[in-house]
């Protein structure tokens, strides 16, 4: 008998992050879904619920809120973001993230890091 055993695969081939400009993220954004990788998110890992791009500060500055939970607790904070050649960092109190954009549409963002987890957003 054998037993075969399938590697996940993320839905869609997200290889090469993509440049983006601020206002094209201005908003509320809601994560829908996340895939990561097997044995890549262990806990306390930060998981990102909610992305607010509020005003923009700069050409590649803005201000926010951002939404995530943490050992099951979940925290807002204010946070900064700074846009990078392919994505943007976050920073809020404590925690940094540092996000590549895969996608960006209209209504839907990808961000995150494909070797690790990726984010699927909708804008509110």
């Amino acid at each position: 008998m054998k037993l075969l055993i399938k590697e996940r695969t993320v839905s869609i081939n997200f290889k090469e992050p993509i440049s983006i400009k601020l206002a094209d993220i201005k908003g509320k954004w809601v994560v829908y879904k996340r895939e990561a990788k097997p044995g890549t998110v262990n806990p306390p890992s930060t998981i990102i619920n909610y992305v607010n791009v509020i005003t923009i500060t700069g050409e590649n500055t803005a201000m926010g809120e951002i939404t995530f939970y943490q050992s099951n607790k979940s925290e807002m904070l204010p946070c900064s973001i700074k846009l990078t050649n392919a994505g943007f960092d976050l920073r809020a109190d404590k925690y940094n993230w540092k996000l590549f954009v895969y996608k960006l549409d209209k209504n839907e963002l990808v961000f995150g890091d494909t070797d690790v987890l990726l984010y699927f957003a909708k804008r509110l």
